[in-house]
């Protein structure tokens, strides 16, 4: 095989696609669509070898463009999630029909290669094993399997930046999204997630080289860095501190997720994160979106870390509240501890009592390489729905304390009551700011919740209107509620 080989890189497949396609849930993916980190790192490898020719498809394996693509394309090259599965075995068929080779990597092969036959599937990260995968294309012999899992990559002196101008190709959102990594790996071991197992513990990279990347990017204004870590708040705090001293200094607005207790600490100290953080005082720049996984609500410690503890949410969502940096807190229902319909009251109370700015309700999903996901398909509870549904919105497997229909009831309920009119009124009163919504917009709607509520709220209405809401099951809920109200307080 000659160095003059084309190769079509395919992105993964979104979450979105399983969505109700109503105009709220258009906006919120239009707005939030972040560009595959995963796909442009293969990219700058690619160029890095020399003598490929590289296209891709942002519009991932349902795009217009696939048959074309392959029929252009040497090589397919697709980075694929648990979600994607369905449709990337559609496009290796595709490839497959027309003579290509076809590699395929990313969370779904690295546990479940057996889904990706026709494939040489990359198991685990992709760099440590990428010099032998090259070495195989161009001699005309490669593997069916390549694993790299147990071989973490040393991002600290060797990291591979993503090929900038293809990522500029994947943004198509209404706002200007950077994305970039700091670290990669996780210190939890939470039951229902699969950092750890996937990318170890965590790793960082030299601050230097965090900044020296960000510099490459030219940031525009009104751009959004995004820190596509586990765990931002993991860096070492020196080097938490360094890096969003110049993120302040150049006035860059970011967003990222993590754990908060290192900011709860800083703020007992003084607060020099916190201020660092805030966009509150700076022109453009200052964290405009933070997401905070609170995971289970109903346990004193969230099963896997030690950090996630009950006290932490209300002293989080008061400090966010205070330097007014916008909180996503994220929950999951439907873990093997959770009841019905207790369990789905007690987080109702809970968030409707701390009051954050936005809330993600999931409902737990078995995917195969957790600790939790293993355990249901051995206990033989998987439903057996395709990979597409694992939505985080869909029931796919047999709960242990209810049963299936509880849980998507009980799910549909909680984001009821979010998006309830006494949440809206709660909405209005206490997040928004006309006064900040007219100085800084983005800001202003950022911190009012409002995008969020109106996108959950059209697609419960949409739920309702396909009759997929149990009228009857949420009336009883409701009045249900108000008796446990009375009975339990916080």
């Amino acid at each position: 095989m000659s160095q003059t080989e084309r190769v079509l890189l395919v992105p993964p497949t979104t979450i979105y696609g399983s969505r109700s396609a109503d105009f709220f849930a258009g906006v919120k993916q239009t707005v939030e669509a972040l560009p595959p980190m995963g796909i442009a790192i293969v990219s700058a490898m690619l160029k890095q070898h020399g003598g490929f020719e590289v296209k891709n498809l942002p519009g991932g394996p349902n795009d217009r463009s696939l048959v074309d693509g392959t029929s252009w394309a040497d090589v397919v090259v697709i980075s694929t999630t648990l979600i994607g599965t369905e449709s990337t075995q559609g496009v290796i068929a595709l490839a497959r029909e027309r003579g290509k080779k076809v590699i395929v990597g990313g969370y779904g092969p690295t546990f479940l290669p057996e889904k990706f036959e026709g494939a040489s599937v990359v198991l685990g990260e992709g760099e440590p094993v990428f010099p032998q995968v090259m070495e195989d294309l161009l001699g005309g012999h490669l593997q069916p399997q390549y694993d790299s899992r147990g071989n973490y990559f040393d991002i600290y002196n060797h990291y591979i930046c993503p090929d900038r101008e293809i990522l500029e190709s994947f943004n198509g959102g209404l706002l200007s999204v950077y994305p970039m990594e700091t670290q990669r790996g996780c210190s939890n071991n939470c039951p229902p997630c699969s950092a750890k197992k996937f990318q170890g513990g965590v790793r960082v990279r030299d601050i230097r080289d965090d900044i020296a990347e960000i510099e490459t990017m030219n940031i525009r204004p009104g751009g959004m860095l995004f820190f596509a870590d586990n765990n931002t708040m993991h860096l070492p705090e020196d080097q938490l501190y360094g890096l969003l001293t110049y993120l302040s200094q150049k006035d860059i607005r970011w967003a990222t997720e993590g754990t908060v207790e290192t900011l709860i600490r800083d703020n007992e100290q003084g607060g020099r994160l916190l201020k660092l953080m805030s966009p509150i005082g700076k022109k453009n720049g200052g964290c405009y979106s933070f997401c905070y996984g609170a995971d289970d609500l109903t346990r004193k410690v969230v099963a896997g870390t030690k950090e996630k503890t009950e006290e932490v949410l209300p002293k989080a969502i008061r400090l966010f509240r205070e330097y007014q940096i916008p909180l996503h807190v994220s929950v999951i229902v439907g873990l093997d501890n959770h009841v019905y319909p207790d369990s789905f009251y007690r987080m109702a109370q809970i968030l409707e009592a701390y009051d954050p700015h936005h809330v993600f309700v999931h409902i737990a999903t078995p995917y195969p390489g957790t600790v939790w996901g293993d355990n249901v398909a051995r206990e033989e509870r998987l439903l057996g729905f395709p990979y597409s549904d694992y939505t985080h919105g869909k029931v796919v497997f047999k709960p242990k304390n209810m049963e299936s229909e509880e849980l998507q009831q009980g799910y549909y309920w909680l984001k009821r009551r979010l998006t309830c009119w006494e949440a809206l009124k709660g909405l209005w009163r206490n997040h928004v700011d006309l006064n900040l919504i007219r100085q800084k917009p983005i800001l202003g709607m950022a911190l009012s919740g409002i995008p969020w509520f109106l996108e959950c709220a059209a697609a419960m209405q949409e739920l309702s209107r396909q009759g997929k809401i149990d009228q009857q099951v949420q009336r009883d809920l409701d009045n249900d509620y108000r008796n446990y109200c009375g009975r339990k307080k916080l």
